[in-house]
């Protein structure tokens, strides 16, 4: 949304009512980088 919309009440109320889809996400980040730094060490 640029600025200008969200000035606008009416836009922000029909984006607050809208439903989100999220895209997903890795959870295994931390563990991965661990395995990586165990190798090097």
């Amino acid at each position: 949304m640029t600025y200008e919309e969200v000035s606008d009440r009416d836009v922000l109320a029909e984006e607050i009512g809208r439903e989100v889809s999220y895209r997903r996400v890795e959870t295994d980040g931390a563990s991965r980088a661990a395995a990586l730094l165990a190798e090097l060490l």
